[in-house]
């Protein structure tokens, strides 16, 4: 789009110059310009100067409408870009049984899987194999719900329906701490802090607990003032604000350093909250519930700014931004996945689980590429997603250039009247009155290059322009 709008428009600015004398080649000075060039009448003077003007800008509207005609269309003409995708693989639960949550290490190299029946898979994800198994130690089979990396990669947590939060060593595989629910509750959500220092466990009992990874002591409970099980939990990404989403549609934000609840945020549709994220840049809250409803909130000002509107879940059961913050992926209980931009909420991508059942999380890897998918069925589904490639941020013209999406700038210079210039900026402080009467060249423009179209101040540079 950039180098379709720089072909439509004019690479540098248009200078109408003076006449120069055919002695000497010079602009004349303001002693002899009636002499020299027949111009010694001020009102003769300012009607030549505007018929050169105004032959000047009746060319760049021929120029103008060209452009204009040459296929080139407005920003809100085009679609925004969309997102490809495509299967890459399925991986199955060794046991055939729900996979209810899934995680890519902070490196993209492995994916954490959690089921039905209490186990937590390690798998290879260039390769697709599996390369451990973290079983209960108690050997008591119930569900997990919830697993997370640290942030440095060293360390898995799972969170337990019998009510105990695991952590693993990731290198070794082994098991290096319990954290068990003070009230004995499901834990339904686990989540690191962004230094990896704290981890978050929500559970059906209305708490959230915070603990020390490195003491395994519980710092503090966060109890849920409607007293719902907590379904899900995020840190935003400065680690200073964590949300928790429960079961009767309410989603509390706390601050981390406090322990204080900051505010606390209704479902628009008042049904419990199944899954809450932060946008990379942390200042946008997704939130999905189990009517099918997906919003954007500001964080700053706690105000919803969007809702999600198109084909709808039956039940949202999982919300992850994809790293740049740019794309939304949600998953449903009817088996569909769906991919929205949220700068314009539009949707842009949807698929369908193979199996035709319900999706219960989805992840993306760290550099975006693939979406990783579990379903209720036992399979783990990995996508292939080519996000939009990110244009750049364009710096603001340079005087006498050309500016964004084609429009132009002229420089008209010429012998005026008195006219006065900051030394510094080499900006106009005053206009000599010469310049009043080619105010009225801009009606002869067509309106949407009439606005794109600055005529400026018409003056006379000692020396040539």
């Amino acid at each position: 789009m950039a180098a379709a709008s720089a072909r439509g428009g004019f690479e540098d600015a248009i200078a109408v110059r003076q006449p120069v004398s055919p002695a000497d080649g010079q602009i004349p000075q303001d002693a002899s310009v009636g002499e020299q060039t027949g111009l010694g009448h001020p009102r003769r003077r300012v009607l030549v100067i505007a018929g050169v003007c105004l032959g000047a800008v009746l060319a760049l509207v021929v120029v103008g409408q060209a452009g204009h005609s040459s296929g080139h269309k407005p920003a809100s003409a085009h679609k925004a870009a969309s997102v490809t995708t495509g299967l890459m693989a399925a991986l199955t639960d060794p046991y055939g049984v729900s996979v209810f949550t899934v995680a890519f290490s902070p490196d993209g190299r492995m994916l954490a899987a959690s089921d039905e029946q209490g186990s937590t898979y390690l798998w290879n994800v260039a390769t697709r194999h599996q390369i451990a198994e973290l079983d209960d130690p108690t050997y008591w089979i119930g569900s997990n719900y919830s697993v997370a990396f640290s942030p440095d990669g060293r360390t898995l947590a799972s969170g337990r329906y019998q009510g105990s939060s695991y952590l693993w060593n990731v290198a070794t595989r082994h098991l290096i701490a319990t954290l068990n629910d003070p009230k004995g509750s499901g834990v339904n959500s686990v989540a690191f802090s962004p230094h990896g220092r704290m981890l978050a466990a929500g559970d059906g009992n209305g708490s959230t607990y915070l603990w020390d990874v490195a003491t395994r002591h519980l710092i503090t409970d966060l109890t849920d003032p409607g007293r719902a099980g907590v379904v899900s939990v995020a840190f935003s990404p400065n680690g200073q604000t964590l949300a928790a989403g429960n079961g009767k549609g309410s989603i509390y934000l706390w601050d981390v350093a406090t322990r204080h609840l900051i505010t606390g945020l209704t479902d628009p549709g008042r049904a419990g909250v199944n899954s809450v994220a932060f946008s990379p840049n942390g200042r946008t809250l997704a939130t999905g519930d189990y009517q099918g409803g997906t919003y954007l909130w500001d964080v700053r000002t706690r105000h919803q700014i969007a809702m999600l509107n198109g084909p709808f879940h039956n039940s949202v059961n999982s919300v992850a931004f994809s790293p740049d913050g740019r794309t939304l992926a949600t998953s449903g209980a009817d088996g569909s996945i769906y991919l929205w931009d949220v700068a314009t909420g539009r949707l842009v991508a949807t698929h369908t689980d193979p199996g035709a059942r319900g999706i219960y999380s989805v992840a993306f890897s760290p550099d975006g590429r693939i979406l990783a998918a579990a379903d209720t069925n036992g399979s783990i589904y990995l996508w292939h997603v080519r996000l939009p490639p990110r244009v750049p941020a364009k710096s603001p013209p340079a005087e006498g250039r050309e500016s964004p999406r084609g429009r132009l700038t002229l420089l008209f210079r010429w012998a005026g009247g008195p006219h006065k210039e900051d030394a510094r900026t080499r900006t106009a402080l005053s206009h000599s009155a010469t310049d009043a009467p080619l105010s009225p060249i801009l009606a002869l423009l067509p309106t949407g290059l009439r606005s794109s179209v600055s005529l400026g101040s018409c003056r006379r540079r000692g020396g040539g322009v």
